[in-house]
């Protein structure tokens, strides 16, 4: 194998080292901004502090695959969802409370199916809006 002067001339030799050396050794400077900065992490807002046994509502709606019949019940009331499947529940308390949403329907042999199915919530004082799902 011929050495590389004699491959190349001197000159090209001599620009290709110096050129690997710069490379190879290339830092950044202070005043050069870093390639990548993390961004500072935003903690979590705190959650609001709920206060128990102020007056609270529950409005919302209850959703499934097709029409039903259903109510919910919360803290010993209850009412009966309307057509177009919204509800409101006045007359409740701040707090955490349990949402029962008992349902029925129609099978396609006709055959009616009744089931229920718990939510856990945690009522705000005041007005509170809430959709559930059931199957």
């Amino acid at each position: 194998m011929k050495p590389l002067t004699r491959r190349f001339s001197a000159p090209t030799v001599a620009l290709a080292v110096a050129i690997l050396a710069v490379a190879c050794s290339e830092r950044t400077t202070p005043t050069e901004p870093a390639s990548f900065v993390a961004p500072t992490p935003t903690p979590p807002a705190p959650a609001p502090t709920v206060v128990p046994g102020q007056p609270a509502s529950l409005q919302g709606s209850v959703r499934s695959y097709g029409p039903l019949e259903a109510m919910v019940e919360c803290q010993g009331k209850s009412t009966a969802i309307a057509t177009d499947g919204t509800f409101s529940l006045p007359g409740l308390l701040s707090g955490p409370s349990t949402v029962t949403v008992t349902y029925s329907y129609r099978t396609t042999s006709g055959a009616t199916y009744s089931d229920y199915e718990n939510f856990t919530v945690v009522l705000q004082p005041g007005a509170n809006t809430q959709t559930f799902t059931v199957y």
